[in-house]
């Protein structure tokens, strides 16, 4: 055991010789066995459907159920909308957006924006934002000069979509943060 790593905060023995298994062998045991259990595994699917969380996989994996075709066949018509959507595309929710394309979904969103008013402005955030070359979703936070312009925009923007050609739009979720002040 290495006297350096337990020493460090809320790390014991235990993270030590997990530490230790992985700097020699690049591999930690009790990770190869979690994901050769079978069980995790589903579960692990299910979780990735979007709109399913922990207490929702459990569920489909107590009811038996073992793969996507058990959810689309026993369960199809008591999923939600966006649950439905997350099996129709699961495989393309599961594929990264590159950096371009990020910047170029975002680009799509602020020219939308700025047909309601040219004063919007935009930042990209999350995963971007930290540098990272690839990312599950956008994030992007609108912002206007006069704070009035923001009341109700999301709603603005949905009622009023603009498709880009060769792209498919479903809404899924949508987060509305009161405009915080520092």
């Amino acid at each position: 055991m290495d006297p350096e790593i337990t020493r460090l905060p809320g790390c014991g023995s235990k993270v030590a010789e997990l530490w230790h298994e992985w700097k020699g062998s690049g591999r930690l045991r009790e990770v190869d066995e979690a994901h050769a259990d079978p069980k995790l595994s589903v579960l692990q699917a299910f979780y990735d459907i979007w709109g399913v969380g922990d207490a929702t996989a459990r569920d489909f994996y107590n009811k038996g159920w073992r793969d996507l075709d058990d959810v689309i066949d026993f369960g199809w018509q008591s999923l939600s909308r966006a649950q439905q959507i997350g099996v129709k595309f699961y495989d393309e929710f599961k594929l990264k957006i590159q950096r371009d394309e990020v910047e170029a979904i975002a680009e799509d969103i602020l020219k939308h924006a700025r047909n309601f008013s040219p004063d919007f402005q935009m930042v990209i955030v999350g995963g971007y934002r930290r540098g990272k070359q690839d990312s599950g979703d956008v994030d992007v936070i609108i912002s206007h000069p006069d704070e009035s312009a923001t009341l109700n925009f999301v709603d603005k923007l949905f009622e009023h979509p603009q498709q880009p050609k060769g792209t498919e739009t479903g809404e899924l979720e949508e987060k509305r943060r009161p405009r915080q002040r520092i």
